[in-house]
């Protein structure tokens, strides 16, 4: 039986890649933030997080990078967090 997504889920993904994409953020960390999100949805070591995780944790960083006077590089934010 396929899934239903009645919250629109992969709508919503593919907005937030977007609005990631057209975000005032240097090059390099839009680039970190769709490479985090898709380490999101592939798992690390079998774990995945759903859409709505995935989503919630991508507009906390967005509205983090707003906030910070220089642009920070969550490569090292993700890889101090393991």
């Amino acid at each position: 039986m396929p899934d239903i997504d009645i919250h629109k889920y992969a709508q919503k993904i593919e907005s937030v890649k977007t609005l990631v994409k057209k975000s005032r953020t240097s090059e390099r960390n839009k680039q970190l933030i769709i490479e985090f999100m898709r380490y999101c949805k592939t798992g690390w070591g079998g774990r995945k997080l759903t859409d709505a995780r995935v989503i919630k944790l991508i507009g906390s960083i967005k509205i983090l990078s707003a906030g910070c006077p220089k642009t920070p590089n969550y490569k090292n934010i993700v890889s101090s967090s393991n």
